[in-house]
């Protein structure tokens, strides 16, 4: 699903600065919104929380025919106050969110349909439609001069390689690592180093 809980928030908390910053008769009182639903955690919690009020409105533009209605609805929280603590402050998004979270289909749901359109039942198997694990990792290492610096008694090309055999170790089974080198060209030409910074390409894969 490419549109992720912290792209939801994110736009929920730019329509917070832009309204609530833009209204300046806010209802008197401060304190936290009513109770709301917990913030969602992960993508599941995403897709199964209910849609919101103003789901499927483009909040952000000025012309929106839902904007006075939203302004009306923002107009009755309290004051956040500027020293509000964490606690309030999580108050308000779960309430932005539940105001303009959206109705997001499941990718099941999604794939359910392909099968539908192609096959004309969901149940219809296809190695094509099913999910698959898959840990894609690309690790960048500065191979210019400045390198061979050292840090104490090692270089730091050598603490670099360390760092990444240690990261390397850590990742799942099965996960695609290459290793991308760049700054390398600047060490062979003289006056080179805006090449050598620019150019970079994949040397194998781990």
């Amino acid at each position: 699903m490419r549109i992720t809980q912290n792209t939801l928030l994110v736009l929920i908390h730019s329509l917070f600065a832009l309204l609530i910053s833009g209204c300046s008769h806010l209802a008197s009182g401060s304190g936290i919104p009513p109770a709301v639903p917990p913030l969602p955690q992960s993508t599941p919690d995403l897709i199964a929380l209910e849609p919101g009020l103003f789901a499927g409105t483009h909040f952000y533009l000025e012309d929106d025919p839902q904007r006075s209605r939203i302004e009306q609805e923002l107009d009755r929280l309290p004051d956040l106050e500027d020293d509000a603590d964490e606690s309030q402050i999580q108050a308000y998004w779960a309430r932005l969110t539940s105001l303009f979270a959206e109705d997001y289909l499941s990718p099941q749901m999604v794939v359910d349909r392909w099968r539908i359109a192609s096959y004309g039942s969901p149940d219809v198997e296809d190695a094509r439609l099913q999910f698959k694990e898959n840990f894609h990792v690309e690790i960048i290492l500065d191979a210019s001069g400045s390198m061979s610096g050292k840090i104490g008694e090692h270089t730091k090309m050598e603490l670099a390689k360390e760092a990444i055999k240690e990261f390397a170790a850590s990742l799942p089974e099965g996960a695609n690592v290459s290793l991308r080198v760049y700054g390398h060209l600047g060490a062979r030409f003289e006056g080179s180093g805006e090449i050598g910074e620019k150019t970079g390409f994949a040397l194998c894969r781990l």
